[in-house]
């Protein structure tokens, strides 16, 4: 699990705005392709490519809800006073 959330985090880093960006159009043009597709079904695939999408945009989502909690916890020595969620604690 831990190998998985490295290259997850490792994918993640990468690029900056032109993967942003690249990603973007990547799930516009699933979403697109999977409207004209419920219409034509001129693709014949086992799954909705609209599903293209909801992946590339949920990775990031997911990956900020698993890595939150686990640096919050970092931040808070055992048996210390709890910080304010404003207050940044970790260098």
């Amino acid at each position: 699990m831990k190998k998985l959330m490295y290259r997850l985090e490792e994918l993640m880093e990468i690029g900056g705005t032109k993967k942003d960006i690249a990603l973007l159009v990547i799930g516009g043009v699933s979403l697109i392709l999977s409207l004209i597709n419920s219409r034509l079904h001129f693709l014949p695939l086992p799954f909705d490519i609209a599903w293209v999408a909801i992946i590339l945009c949920g990775i990031p989502i997911i990956m900020e809800a698993i890595q939150e909690p686990v640096v919050k916890a970092a931040c808070v020595p055992v048996g210390s006073v709890q910080h304010s969620p404003d207050e940044v604690c970790c260098a």
